[in-house]
């Protein structure tokens, strides 16, 4: 691949830059050999092809990653493929201080010292919605990401431990799935990891009652008899259950591993109704943004709208819904959720999930596990809206200009106005005759009825 096939592709991509307007999306991240790499990917339009392309066009090894080392990288590639500064339109990157500082950052000094023409994209919003995860998870003290690692680790080296849990699952008839790894880097990975624990919760309740010591299982037979008998598990069954439990007493542990599985015991089995309420189901909204613009076809054009709706749906789980659902970006942005003014909901009335509002409610009002949840969960609601108050760019002019593409947006004075705002910052790529070409083209969609509606496609 690489002095083959790879070569010509790399080439095509090159050659493209060399004479075409492009995008940069870059990121640093460590190899597998601990080496620090300095990923470049490109975005052109192919006018061969009719559509934007993503590209890899660069991985670079560096030293020391620093603002003054990554400009010097991406600039000796630049001056390797003759690729001309020009060219370059904008450029997608996380907000760390070495990317984005308002005064250092990689983003300042290319504007000032290489491409001025640099359009003002802000960060990954990506990104700042898997940091937003993470202060939602904060107030939780890494209950369930501590409890995914060491299921992960548990089973991860031990192919009889594994064996017999897919023989547990078997009968108790649950889709056995490997418990995965938590990514500290990629925080959202707690919600997909969760969310496939959750469906084997019972299988690891009943597989790690076999590691109690034997006054506890006195303590928990109960539970685990009722919940085999809901599961409807056969005599045979019971047998077998039997054996595995009685193999798994007799397992000799590290010291490591002996530490591991009361960790999993303590939450899987003895405070199994506060796994169960930890367990949020409104990061399926941070979810589903992260998914919608991790495509790889433009979806700048809704970004702008997206992030406000998704912070108007987020702040409507807490918030009551009429100070939210009329509010601007503006409006959202300026609203301080910190402090209590009699805009949040009641706690109880906080949206929390149809599997967690089922134990509340089941539960005494007065359930020290239940009040502990409920404070937890209004804290993270409040620094995670805060978070994206801060970090979303819910006000930069252009991202608010492009969302005027949508076909959507047409019929309007305002998108006149914002996609006359867009030509003016793409001034550097358009001769005269383009510009007036395009401030007619502007007009003339407002009016066009034949574009397709995309909420519709």
């Amino acid at each position: 691949m690489t002095y083959g096939i790879g070569n010509t592709f790399t080439q095509k991509t090159v050659d493209a830059l060399q004479i075409s307007p492009f995008s940069l999306n870059i990121d640093e991240s460590t190899s597998n050999n601990n080496k620090r790499i300095l990923a470049i990917l490109a975005s052109y339009f192919c006018t061969k092809q009719k559509r934007v392309l993503v590209e890899h066009l660069k991985s670079v090894e560096l030293i020391k990653v620093d603002t003054k080392s990554v400009l010097h990288a991406i600039d000796a590639v630049f001056s390797e493929l003759s690729i001309p500064w020009n060219n370059l339109v904008s450029i997608l990157m996380d907000s760390c201080a070495v990317m984005r500082g308002s005064k250092n950052g990689l983003e300042v000094k290319i504007r000032q010292g290489k491409a001025p023409q640099l359009l003002d994209i802000d960060g990954d919003s990506c990104h700042h919605i898997h940091n937003a995860c993470k202060k939602f998870c904060g107030p939780f003290e890494g209950y369930v990401e501590g409890l995914a690692t060491d299921l992960h680790n548990d089973l991860k080296w031990s192919a009889d431990l594994k064996q017999m849990l897919v023989e547990v699952c078997e009968m108790l008839d649950i889709p056995f799935t490997t418990p995965q790894r938590f990514l500290a880097h990629r925080w959202l990975s707690c919600y997909d990891i969760t969310a496939a624990n959750n469906i084997m919760m019972d299988a690891f309740r009943v597989f790690y009652y076999g590691f109690l010591t034997t006054e506890d299982k006195k303590l928990y037979k109960s539970p685990v008899r009722d919940l085999l008998g809901k599961r409807n598990v056969s005599t045979s069954g019971m047998d077998r259950m039997k054996e595995i439990w009685h193999e798994l007493s007799n397992k000799k542990l590290t010291e490591d591993g002996q530490l591991r599985k009361e960790r999993i015991i303590e939450k899987v089995i003895v405070k199994h109704k506060q796994t169960e309420l930890c367990t949020s189901a409104v990061l399926k909204l941070l979810k589903e943004f992260v998914l919608l613009f991790q495509k790889k076809s433009p979806m700048i054009h809704l970004l702008h709208d997206a992030q406000e709706q998704l912070l108007r749906d987020f702040m409507a789980c807490f918030v009551k819904a009429e100070l939210v659902v009329h509010k601007s970006a503006a409006q959202l942005k300026a609203m301080n959720p910190g402090i209590d003014e009699g805009q949040f909901s009641r706690k109880s009335d906080m949206f929390v999930g149809i599997k967690a509002e089922k134990i509340i409610k089941e539960s005494h009002s007065k359930d020290i596990v239940v009040m502990d949840f409920l404070k937890r969960a209004s804290t993270s609601y409040i620094q995670c809206a805060t978070h994206m108050q801060k970090k979303l760019p819910l006000d930069n002019a252009m991202l608010r200009a492009v969302s005027a593409i949508d076909p959507d947006a047409r019929g309007h004075n305002e998108t006149v106005k914002c996609l006359k705002t867009l030509r003016d910052s793409l001034r550097h790529f358009l001769s005269d005759d383009d510009v007036e070409k395009l401030s007619l083209e502007v007009h003339r969609f407002q009016v066009d009825t034949s574009l397709p509606s995309l909420k519709k496609a």
